[in-house]
């Protein structure tokens, strides 16, 4: 499947420049796709269409119900396209075929519930003043025209969680995808033209790093939104510096999954592990530290390496495959230099840290465990991205808080206990976004981010609405 415009200003375009970018799938090798390689002259009219559609256009001055409906229509045209973007996915991403599909049917969920969000939230508020006739109005205004720049991890998936409440706030935009696996946004694309939006409400350019960066830095952009690493994130704050650009920022993680002392570890191991290895640990949220009481500390090793050598590992085409390859080389790389760092460092390597020996091609990598008796090494306070799991021994649940507390991230996290009053009790002490009770993962129809250097604002819910909006007062 591959493309040779760009979706902007309502219609498909032509590029800038006549280069191309070559998309490979990452179980194969091989060439799967090609899409146009993006400028910053392709990025400048995609701004320009997104800031005329909001200066000069219908959409921020309907009423949120007939944006809601927009973007109602928005959902059923990605609902129809959910085959093919399984697919593009799988083939661009290295995603096994069910994980796949599972993710995009979720998404025309996330459209219809931030269409949702419209016929109960409160734009306008009259207030009391001293003056006047006593009336001040509090209304939350669009914020503007929106930059959303998305991880490879999820495209479809990020778009709806960054447009869907921009839309309904009344705001504009431009999504940037990765360059890695562009197909399903371009997919996208063709939802939002069936969808027949006003011209310019919705863009679609994929593209490399100097495209976000001059999407973030441009004076025609109101507001970022970004999801990616926290090395990435610094660079666009840095680019919207200049003009005190808004942003939100959804950036790394390095969750901790607190296991209490009373918790049956036979039943829990295959969930923290999927917790920390799902989407071949590709997930900013992912559980990557199990921490867990010393006199079961080794037990839990054990059973976690036990099910790790069960996974299946393969063809993402074949249903019975659990884990495919990483993205790319780049990043395969990356994940055995930080292991073999580690094994260096002196950290117990327990199972995995190499390329499946059963996989002759594609950018595999095993399920990987270590089993460390200090937190502070590398693999327990850096982000990795790839299905790398460490378990770090406590003393007591004092210690265990500050140890899940010892990072500098705070996106997710998860707290297993019998006790689920205890457990929330537990889970209040931890510094950060979301912690779940007994199982891991992130629900995003609530407002998902997190603390310190995971970034902040939200997206979800209310609050991922809200985000898009600026409180203005008028007195009279």
């Amino acid at each position: 499947m591959s493309y040779d415009k760009f979706f902007i200003g309502g219609e498909w375009v032509e590029p800038a420049g006549d280069e191309v970018e070559d998309i490979t799938n990452p179980a194969t090798e091989e060439v799967v796709a090609r899409i146009p390689a993006a400028t910053v002259k392709d990025a400048e009219r995609a701004l320009l269409a997104a800031r005329q559609a909001f200066d000069e256009g219908p959409w921020p001055h309907l009423s949120a119900a007939r944006r809601a409906d927009g973007v109602r229509r928005l959902a059923a045209a990605f609902d129809s396209r959910i085959e093919a973007m399984t697919q593009a996915y799988t083939a661009e991403s290295g995603a096994p075929i069910g994980a796949s599909r599972a993710m995009h049917e979720r998404v025309a969920g996330y459209w219809t519930r931030a269409a949702d969000l419209a016929t109960y939230f409160s734009f306008e508020e009259l207030r009391g003043w001293p003056n006047g006739d006593g009336r001040a109005r509090r209304i939350l205004a669009p914020a503007g025209v929106g930059v959303g720049i998305q991880p490879f991890n999820g495209p479809v998936s990020t778009a709806a969680q960054k447009a869907g409440a921009a839309l309904v706030a009344g705001c504009t935009m431009v999504l940037k995808p990765a360059i890695e696996n562009p197909t399903t946004m371009m997919l996208l694309a063709e939802a939002v033209a069936e969808a027949n939006l006003p011209p310019g409400v919705l863009n679609i350019v994929p593209g490399r790093a100097e495209v976000g960066a001059y999407l973030a830095g441009s004076p025609l952009t109101d507001k970022v939104s970004f999801t990616g690493s926290t090395a990435a994130g610094t660079a666009i704050m840095q680019a919207c510096a200049p003009n005190i650009t808004r942003m939100a920022l959804e950036l790394g993680g390095k969750s901790a999954a607190l296991v209490t002392e009373d918790v049956d570890l036979e039943a829990i191991a295959a969930p923290l592990m999927w917790g920390a290895i799902r989407s071949c640990g590709q997930i900013c949220y992912a559980t990557t530290r199990v921490l867990v009481a010393r006199p079961q500390y080794e037990e839990m090793v054990q059973r976690l390496a036990d099910a790790m050598r069960q996974v299946r590992i393969g063809d993402p085409l074949d249903p019975a495959t659990e884990l495919g390859p990483l993205i790319s080389s780049r990043q395969r790389d990356r994940v055995q230099a930080i292991v073999d760092g580690a094994v260096a460092e002196g950290v117990r390597l327990v199972t995995g840290g190499r390329r499946p020996a059963t996989q002759t091609r594609g950018w595999y990598f095993e399920p990987t465990l270590f089993a460390a008796e200090s937190n502070a090494v590398s693999v327990a306070q850096q982000e990795i991205f790839g299905p790398v799991l460490t378990v770090v021994p406590y003393g007591g649940i004092d210690e265990a808080v500050a140890l899940a507390n010892d990072s500098d991230y705070g996106l997710g996290g998860a707290v297993f206990c019998r006790d689920v009053d205890r457990a929330v009790a537990i889970a209040r002490r931890i510094r950060s976004g979301h912690v779940y009770i007994n199982t891991t993962g992130a629900f995003t129809g609530q407002p998902f981010g997190g603390f310190k250097k995971s970034g902040f604002d939200r997206e979800g819910g209310p609050e991922g609405l809200l985000s898009w909006l600026e409180p203005q007062m008028i007195f009279s």
